[in-house]
């Protein structure tokens, strides 16, 4: 599921992730997998990266998503803009 009805929970999601790392000391978390970036994030292209940092994750926007030009307007209106 995409869309408005479910960012609140990709950001939940998210934040869970983010605490496990500060919690086991992990400074970040790559995530590659398509199967696993469409549980976090929403996003159900075929190809991007997220970048889930456990430090200043909400004032620094430190969290990254990159993907290639082909999934552009995809991304825009998938995944949560603290992640872009």
């Amino acid at each position: 599921m995409s869309g408005p009805a479910s960012i609140g929970s990709d950001i939940d999601r998210v934040q869970r992730v983010v605490g496990e790392l500060r919690a086991h000391g992990v400074d970040a978390l790559l995530v590659s997998a398509p199967v696993s970036l469409r549980y976090l994030l929403s996003f159900t292209g075929d190809h991007g990266v997220a970048l889930l940092a456990a430090e200043g994750s909400r004032a620094g926007g430190a969290h990254r998503f990159l993907t290639d030009f082909r999934y552009q307007t995809q991304s825009a209106e998938q995944v949560p803009a603290d992640c872009v």
